[in-house]
């Protein structure tokens, strides 16, 4: 069976699903959604360094919703959930399932009128919405509930994710957003970044409790910054002795009174910092399940074990893959908001006599 694809935004990981929609022989790409105008008018097939495929890009949303597709890859470069919300709740009201790496693994999170205009969405346009990517969408996502399925008791479960940005030559990402460089009181919860974080992996921690069926009082969160121990030049810039070298988002999900779930998210540019992993890569995830059994998984994502081979980005390129297929389920599941299928987690017992 081959889907009809249109691909929504043109960046790092969009590019990456555009050349592979083109590539994929069960994969037909019928439209491409772009931001500027130097990409409209352009062919996809240039857009992703590929022969032209007679399929142009373009600004205007309304030539996009017009189109008749199966699914949109909806991977834009989000600061502001409420505003991404306006466009895939019109490509859901076209007829068109929506796989999304800017967020929805865990809408809940956000309240039940967000959920609400969602679901009505996809019940007019009889579509399904899915949140993709490896972090979130895969490992907290996926990979933490499926190991929980060895326990007969689950006390807490936890990820930690540690990225090594001191390589990282995007300026706007590191020195701006994450805020490395700049004095520590600077840094708050409260950016704008920080509330976007809030967001994001807020929708993670509703996701995974709604997984294991857990009920969620509320979801803490909170970020703690380290300064650097000497002068550092980076890829993006300037980081010196005193100011930031590490921020750590996290977010704590409280059942019955007690943390239950907890993510955190280190982004360092100084190797060492408080015991925080160093990756091997540029990022590694530690999941920890404290229960019965217990068990400690630590995982890199890497472009190869064996040293061979032309460099690429693994973890865009693993958003893209996990993105990719899904697409089948998607398509095929009934309409509302689907989350990442994970077989046979841990449940309370209460749920096994049922």
């Amino acid at each position: 069976m081959s889907y009809k694809v249109i691909q929504w935004a043109t960046g790092g990981v969009g590019v990456m699903l555009l050349r592979e929609t083109i590539q994929n022989p069960d994969l037909e790409l019928v439209g491409v959604k772009v931001f500027s105008d130097a990409k409209h008018g352009k062919d996809a097939g240039e857009l992703a360094g590929l022969d032209p495929t007679g399929i142009t890009a373009t600004t205007d949303i309304e030539a996009i919703l017009a189109l008749d597709a199966d699914v949109v890859l909806h991977a834009p470069l989000a600061a502001d959930m409420d505003a991404v919300d306006v466009d895939v709740v019109r490509l859901l009201e076209s007829g068109k399932n929506v796989i999304s790496t800017a967020g929805y693994y865990g809408p809940q999170a956000r309240g039940p009128e967000v959920v609400k205009r969602l679901e009505e969405a996809c019940f007019r346009g009889n579509t399904t919405l899915h949140g993709s990517g490896i972090e979130p969408g895969f490992v907290f996502d996926r990979v933490a509930p499926t190991l929980t399925g060895m326990c007969l008791e689950l006390d807490h479960l936890k990820m930690v994710e540690a990225a090594n940005g001191a390589p990282h030559p995007e300026k706007s990402l590191i020195m701006d957003a994450l805020g490395m460089g700049k004095p520590l009181d600077e840094m708050t919860i409260e950016t704008p970044f920080g509330s976007y974080f809030s967001t994001f992996f807020g929708e993670v921690v509703a996701g995974v409790a709604q997984t294991l069926n857990l009920e969620l009082e509320r979801v803490d969160r909170g970020l703690d910054v380290l300064p650097a121990t000497r002068d550092l030049e980076i890829a993006s810039g300037f980081v010196a002795e005193g100011t930031v070298a590490l921020t750590r988002y996290w977010l704590s999900g409280i059942v019955d009174g007690r943390e239950m779930l907890r993510v955190e998210i280190n982004w360092f540019v100084e190797e060492g910092l408080e015991g925080v992993p160093v990756p091997e890569g540029k990022c590694q995830w530690t999941i920890e399940i404290e229960g019965r059994p217990s068990a400690r998984v630590k995982f890199d994502l890497l472009p190869t074990l064996s040293g061979k081979g032309d460099y690429y980005d693994p973890i865009f390129f693993a958003t893209m893959a996990t993105t990719i297929r899904t697409i089948p389920g998607v398509v095929a599941a009934e309409p509302g908001i689907l989350q990442g299928a994970v077989f046979a987690p841990y449940a309370p017992r209460l749920d096994l006599r049922q």
